[in-house]
């Protein structure tokens, strides 16, 4: 992996900018974004977030994986806005 220095972008993730690092990889922020939606949906068994709309399938399979129902609408730009599970399993 080539190293760009680091970047000062964010992702948007469930309304909340989360900072990353050589988010000028459009692959890299995938990647990034799918890793806080695996560990989110296997602790809080919901979430509600914005991804890009190549990552639809695997957003697909984290659902799937965790046993939880999944949905998904067009974000624009690009975006998708994904829900994993439902919101009374989600924390209280």
């Amino acid at each position: 992996m080539t190293r760009r220095g680091y970047g000062t972008g964010t992702a948007r993730l469930g309304g909340m900018s989360v900072p990353v690092l050589d988010n000028d990889d459009p692959l890299y922020m995938r990647g990034f974004v799918l890793g806080i939606l695996w560990e989110s949906a296997q602790r809080d068994r919901w979430i509600a977030a914005d991804v890009d709309d190549g990552a639809a399938e695997m957003v697909m399979r984290i659902a799937e994986a965790a046993g939880l129902p999944f949905a998904a609408e067009p974000a624009g730009e690009g975006m998708l806005h994904v829900v994993i599970g439902r919101p009374e399993d989600g924390p209280q």
